[in-house]
């Protein structure tokens, strides 16, 4: 495992909100999303790099809506999924990153 990296937000009931992450797929790298029930998942936008050559990152969002008061928690792992998880080193080492979203 490279880094786990966890950050938090606050939101208002039925406030959306987006989680950009940054993504190589030609690098093999994708990004696994995972959240709590009190979270809604209104859609996913891949944004192309803005330079066009190889190996260059495009962007993902992710839009959220809090249904309901309380604390939820969101994961995402950025690795290559035919590496079983936990099992990759060096330079395929797998990314977290954790968002504790509380909604009030």
């Amino acid at each position: 495992m490279r880094n786990w990296n966890e950050m938090t937000m606050q939101v208002q009931p039925g406030q959306d909100f987006v989680i950009e992450l940054k993504e190589c797929v030609g690098c093999g790298f994708q990004w696994e999303v995972e959240f709590d029930s009190g979270l809604e998942l209104l859609s996913t936008n891949d944004i192309p790099p803005t330079q066009r050559m190889p190996g260059a990152s495009s962007t993902l969002q992710y839009r959220f809506r809090a249904k309901q008061p309380g604390r939820f928690r969101i994961n995402a792992t950025y690795r290559k999924p035919w590496i079983p998880l936990g099992q990759a080193t060096g330079l395929d080492a797998e990314t977290h990153i954790s968002w504790m979203v509380s909604v009030a």
